[in-house]
């Protein structure tokens, strides 16, 4: 037995305890769950077509105020159109329900006891049936909940009597009706991708699965498994906490703002937002990039393209990627053109295809154009449409009737087996396949992966759609416009608006980042005399703003949701690295799962939240978010989960200071002032340097000048911080270390740590590498020349360590003899003393007389090794 279910049959057994009548309460809402989770099972396990009739069926439900309005939609579900789409692995509980199977039957046996009940109630009793259905039982328990608890006042003995008829009646439902027998879950996705998964039953393998994959995406919630990922379904209007103590099911009281949630285990209810339901069921009007009804001639291709509505702005760069890939039709067979919505991709592919026609050498003789988009993103706004596919299947169909002849496949098995062989054989000639808007598919993985195992050349598939999770053989992506192609589309639009003067078009380029449908709703609200900041203008615009981004949120990992959102809580660009450096101490405080967050980080680029700027001299990228897709953010930012700890990783990014896109050279300005806010914070009390050592360590691993600004912010603490600063410095100096700051002066830093210390032998050796590394200028290297001698007169070494340390500072001392001075000479000198070669040593000396007469180091040198010369 499911667990809620359960739960309430346990309810049902306490409240057994105070009173006949609380008894009899709990078993009829008891019946209520139960009507309620087979109509939503059974909804679930379908899909919604072009018709919404799915959708139709919800729009009542979310309004339904009475247990009589689900058992209608019952009925609905598997008598009507919508049951075309039904699941296999429903069909069994559909049989079940309308099936005929005699007087011995469950059936038979669930309706008798139910009926039972109405006598002690003085209720009219239901017709005797002598070959029941099951569905007659949801007729009657609506008939009799609207006898005792809506409209009757039936006595606590009469009570008693039809509580054990109600029990055996809606346990012999429980029993026997299959959609409860199927595995249901609550699933909940973690911030490393893979899921929680609560069962409401027995683990089923492939729910089990997403504890350890990554790879799918589902939002939270209540899911019926049908078989196969593709069959993990959501089951609408419910909702449930992680634990499954809890569920609530849609119960009416619908307004324009929120529709009521019911929890008959605890009492308790909710309200869920209503806007997803406020669009009337009705046929919807045809999308404005829907493809042709017919196939035309246009060159020497049958094409259904549709022609363009609105004034084209071209863009060259990508146009020319485009038509250089759809121009070959001997690779590269499925091509995606992905962007943001708004962006401009059905404009694209429209334009370009039509100039593939209209030339002398397009490959194609057959174009056929799909569509799928169900929003019309128009200058007054997002208007919803009606696709005119969401499946292979009605793609099949469509294609169908196009090539013709008509009813000539009659099943949908036989259409889609039909469009699998064009996909595969091109029997009407080479064929160019356009799918629009791929991402508003149900399945689009499934149908994607369908499309790839079928086309073969010379077919072609090309792809448009806001999410780039799979990419083809080959992706072309689009960017917001140029500046010269952004002033274009103002010119365009701005002129038939009649607002052609007084309009600045580098600030509206500017804050829509060159995205053309947000220049087009900026140029609207500009008509209507809304003469406000360009921001505040789009931040208005709640409606457009969720349509672009709604969508693509919801398929975003958790991971690349905080990612996101914590960029859209500070309004500067930020440096990939210590984004991900924040990050992923952020996910260690809070996850006790493994978080890619380079990973995370890359989705969110891909699904267009978040923009690289990637620097090749420095191989270093700066994060932004455009303007638009900060405003989406910041509203879901204020509802999130999650907003302490993003908070909490911003006053982080706020340490590397304001800006808009950096340069090269700012990265080490930036990165060097977020050492140093670290710094003044930890001397400040107000940051510990356990609490930053995580963010700043990871930094450091992958920019080696973070290593040395590391040391520094050590060395400010002093204290008992030594060892950290030179372990900071000696990860400097084994990685690429940084041209402003050479390795020898690092390693003079670690001399003098080690110095402190009285370490001898390690400071001799700290001393020599920095005579090793290349390009140590003269002045170091005579004064560490000068150390090591200094050294050597109170700490001995072996005769054998002191060859190998010296020979390390001679030589390169001796490469700079042309500039020596006479202290160098005689540093030189004493060096060659402790090597035992006095002989060089006093022709060194007397060189340095020779550059310096009368200096002293020389002249001291020769008297106490010189004798009489």
């Amino acid at each position: 037995m499911l667990k809620p279910i359960q739960r309430m049959v346990e309810l049902a057994e306490s409240e057994r305890e105070e009173s006949d009548a609380a008894y009899f309460n709990s078993l009829m809402y008891l019946g209520e769950m139960v009507t309620k989770l087979t109509v939503l099972g059974l909804l679930a396990a379908t899909t919604d077509d072009r018709d919404r009739n799915r959708y139709r069926i919800e729009h009542t439900l979310v309004r339904a105020n009475g247990i009589g309005d689900w058992t209608k939609a019952l009925n609905d579900i598997l008598m009507g159109p919508v049951n075309q789409s039904m699941h296999d692995s429903a069909q069994p509980t559909t049989r079940s329900l309308i099936r005929r199977d005699g007087i011995d039957s469950w059936q038979a046996t669930a309706l008798s006891n139910l009926d039972d009940c109405f006598a002690p109630l003085n209720l009219e009793p239901n017709p005797r049936k002598t070959n029941p259905k099951a569905t007659d039982w949801f007729d009657a328990f609506t008939k009799l909940r609207n006898g005792t608890r809506a409209h009757g006042a039936p006595r606590v003995a009469a009570l008693g009597d039809a509580c054990p008829h109600l029990r055996r009646s809606i346990e012999t439902i429980l029993s026997n009706v299959p959609i409860f027998t199927l595995p249901w879950a609550y699933l909940r996705r973690n911030l490393s991708g893979k899921y929680r998964v609560t069962n409401w039953g027995e683990p089923e393998d492939t729910l089990e699965s997403l504890r350890r994959s990554s790879d799918q995406t589902f939002t939270e919630g209540v899911y019926v498994a049908l078989g196969g990922l593709s069959g993990i379904r959501q089951v609408p209007l419910i909702s449930s906490n992680p634990e499954c103590s809890a569920l609530w099911i849609s119960n009416g009281g619908f307004s324009e703002n929120a529709y009521e949630m019911l929890c008959y285990i605890t009492n308790d209810k909710q309200k869920r937002p209503s806007g997803e339901y406020l669009t009337a069921p009705e046929q919807l009007p045809l999308s404005e990039t829907e493809g042709l009804g017919v196939l035309g001639s246009r060159g020497q291709t049958f094409t259904n393209l549709p022609n363009l509505s609105t004034p084209y702005v071209s863009r060259p760069e990508i146009e020319a990627e485009l038509k250089k890939q759809l121009a070959d039709a001997q690779r590269h067979f499925v091509v995606t053109l992905t962007g943001p919505g708004g962006i401009g991709k059905t404009s694209t592919a429209i334009h370009v295809v039509s100039q593939l026609l209209e030339s002398e050498s397009c490959p194609y003789d057959v174009v056929v154009w799909f569509s799928a988009r169900d929003i019309d993103l128009t200058e007054r706004g997002p208007k919803r449409v009606q696709p005119k596919g969401v499946s292979i299947d009605d793609f099949a169909t469509e294609y169908a009737n196009l090539i013709g002849p008509a009813n000539k496949y009659t099943k949908t098995r036989e259409r889609a087996q039909h469009f699998a062989r064009e996909l595969t054989e091109a029997e009407n000639g080479a064929t160019l396949f356009i799918f629009d808007n791929f991402e508003t598919m149900t399945s689009q993985l499934e149908a994607f992966r369908w499309l790839d195992d079928r086309v073969r050349g010379p077919n072609k598939v090309l792809i448009t759609s806001r999410e780039n999770h799979f990419t083809g053989d080959y992706g072309v992506s689009v960017p917001g416009m140029t500046e010269d192609e952004a002033e274009e589309l103002i010119v365009k639009t701005a002129g038939p608006l009649g607002i052609a003067q007084n309009i600045d078009s580098q600030s509206i380029i500017q804050e829509s980042n060159g995205h053309p449908y947000i220049i087009k709703l900026l140029l609207g609200e500009l008509a209507k005399g809304n003469r406000g900041k360009p921001d505040r203008i789009i931040a208005s615009q709640e409606q457009a703003l969720a349509s672009l981004f709604e969508r693509s949120y919801g398929r975003l990992s958790p991971a690349a949701q905080r990612v996101f959102l914590t960029l859209c809580s500070w309004r500067s660009s930020v440096p990939d690295l210590v984004v991900e450096a924040v990050m992923m101490t952020s996910f260690m405080r809070t996850s006790e799962e493994r978080i890619d967050v380079q990973e995370a980080i890359r989705e969110a680029i891909r699904s267009s939240f978040v923009e690289e700027f990637y620097d090749e001299k420095s191989d270093m990228s700066e994060l932004s978010v455009p303007l638009t897709a900060r405003l989406f953010g910041e509203k879901k930012l204020e509802v999130s989960e999650h907003r302490v700890p993003i908070y909490t990783d911003r006053d982080f990014l706020q340490m590397l200071g304001a800006q808009s896109l950096s340069s090269i050279a700012d990265h080490k300005r930036r990165i060097s002032q977020f050492f140093g806010s670290i710094a003044s914070r930890v001397a400040g009390d107000s940051l510990k340097i356990d609490e930053v050592h995580p963010v700043v360590e990871y930094v450091a691993r992958r920019y080696p000048y973070a290593w040395f600004l590391l040391s520094e912010l050590y060395q400010e603490l002093g204290g008992d911080y030594g060892q950290q600063e030179e372990e900071s410095l000696l990860q400097y100096v084994q990685g690429m270390g940084d041209s402003e700051v050479p390795k020898a002066v690092a390693w003079r830093l670690i001399a003098d740590i080690r110095a402190k210390r009285d370490d001898r032998r390690a400071e001799l050796d700290a001393l020599s590498q920095i005579c090793r590394q290349p390009g140590t200028d003269l002045y170091m290297l005579s004064a560490a020349a000068n150390d090591i001698n200094n050294r050597l007169r109170f700490y001995d070494l072996q005769q054998d360590e002191k060859q190998v340390l010296l020979r390390d500072v001679l030589r390169p001392l001796q490469e700079h003899t042309n500039e020596m001075n006479g202290t160098d000479w005689s540093r030189l000198a004493w060096l060659q003393v402790h090597l035992g070669e006095e002989n060089a040593a006093l022709e060194s000396a007397r060189k340095g007389l020779e550059r310096e007469p009368y200096n002293d180091y020389c002249l001291r040198f020769m008297r106490r090794f010189g004798g009489a010369q």
